[in-house]
C-alpha cells in the first residue's frame, strides 16, 4: 500500500465492534454527536432551500403580475416565507450546538474541510445526492452553485425535499406527510446497526480530502512519523 493511501485510510471512519462508536485516526468516538450533526445540517439545508424556493416563486409572480402589486397567491406565498424565516435562527443554533458537541479532533477536521466553499461537492456526497434524485443526477448544476447564494450565511449543500429545482423537475411538491416520512427515514438510516450510510456521510462531512499525486509526500511522512524522521531518512 502506498504511503499516501495509508495516511488517507487512517483519516476515514469505520465502525468499531461496540456498534455505538466509530474509529477515526486510531481513536474511537461515540457516533451520536456525529449523527446529530448530520441531522441538524439537513434540517438547516431544508430551511434554506425552502426559503430560496419561496423567494423565487415570489419573484416569478411579481414579474408575471407586474401591473398588480399584490395578488392572493402572492400574499399567501409571502406569508409562508415570513413564517419559514422565523425558524431559521433556531435551526442555525441547533447546528451550532451539534458542532460544539463534536470531539475537538473531529471538529478541527470539520472546520478545516469547510475552508473550501465547495467542500460538499465530494464524490460520496455528490453520488448520494444523485441517488436520491437530486440535482447532482441532472445537468442543472444547482448544488455546485449553492455556495454562491448570499441569502444565508449557512445551510449550503445538497438537495433536500425543499429543493425548488427538484420540485420543478418532478412537477409537483410532496405533501408534508411524505416529507416528514423521508426525514424520519433519513434519521432511521443513520441510526440503523452498522449503517454504511452513516459512514459515507461522516466521511463526506468530516474526513479530509484524499491527497492527489506525490507532491506532498514529505508532509504526510512527517505527520506519520514525526517532523525529524523524514529528514533523517532522505539525508
Amino acid at each position: 500500500m502506498h504511503l499516501l493511501d495509508i495516511h488517507f485510510h487512517q483519516n476515514v471512519f469505520h465502525w468499531s465492534s461496540s456498534e455505538i462508536a466509530v474509529w477515526y485516526k486510531h481513536h474511537r468516538y461515540y457516533y451520536s454527536p456525529i449523527r446529530n450533526l448530520l441531522t441538524e445540517d439537513q434540517n438547516l439545508r431544508k430551511q434554506v432551500q425552502r426559503e430560496e424556493r419561496l423567494h423565487n416563486q415570489i419573484t416569478a409572480l411579481q414579474k408575471a403580475s407586474a401591473i398588480e402589486s399584490s395578488t392572493p397567491e402572492l400574499d399567501e406565498i409571502a406569508k409562508e416565507l415570513q413564517e419559514t424565516q422565523k425558524t431559521y435562527a433556531s435551526n442555525e443554533h441547533a447546528l451550532y450546538k451539534a458542532e460544539c458537541l463534536l470531539h475537538p479532533i473531529l471538529k478541527d477536521a470539520y472546520i478545516k474541510l469547510r475552508r473550501d466553499a465547495t467542500w460538499f461537492m465530494r464524490e460520496g456526497l455528490v453520488q448520494d445526492c444523485a441517488d436520491r434524485g437530486g440535482c447532482c443526477g441532472r445537468q442543472c448544476g444547482c448544488c455546485a452553485k449553492r455556495h454562491l447564494s448570499k441569502r444565508r450565511r449557512r445551510g449550503e449543500g445538497h438537495c433536500t425535499t425543499e429543493c425548488g429545482c427538484c420540485i420543478s423537475f418532478r412537477g409537483y411538491d410532496l405533501p408534508k406527510e411524505e416529507k416528514d416520512k423521508i426525514s424520519s427515514e433519513f434519521v432511521g438510516m443513520l441510526e440503523s446497526r452498522l449503517s454504511p450510510h452513516f459512514i459515507n456521510l461522516a466521511n463526506g462531512y468530516i474526513s479530509p480530502a484524499k491527497p492527489h499525486g506525490l507532491g506532498k509526500i514529505e508532509s504526510w511522512w512527517k505527520e506519520l512519523f514525526g517532523p525529524d524522521y523524514y529528514d533523517k531518512k532522505v539525508m
